[in-house]
């Protein structure tokens, strides 16, 4: 069932992006988060991550499409927040 045509390749670069994001997050949290209170964190986590949703509920209402994004940006780009999270 694949809907948007994707190819196997372009899902392991999905991936990896993904992978690159979550790297990036951990450096971003090592540089300047270390000394943030757990519960803001958590809170800022929790924001995201309905947005990260919400705009993979976009992707499915083909949203994007009105706006003129093409579904690869778009799905490199809420993926590699998703894993950055």
């Amino acid at each position: 069932m694949n809907v948007l045509g994707l190819s196997n390749k372009i899902f392991a670069l999905i991936q990896l992006a993904s992978f690159i994001f979550a790297i990036g997050g951990v450096i971003v949290y090592e540089a300047f988060l270390k000394g943030v209170e757990v519960r803001t964190i958590l809170i800022v986590y929790v924001i995201a991550n309905v947005i990260t949703n919400f705009a993979s509920y976009a992707l499915a209402m083909r949203w994007n499409q009105d706006m003129n994004i093409p579904d690869l940006v778009w799905i490199f780009i809420n993926d590699g927040l998703a894993g950055a999270l």
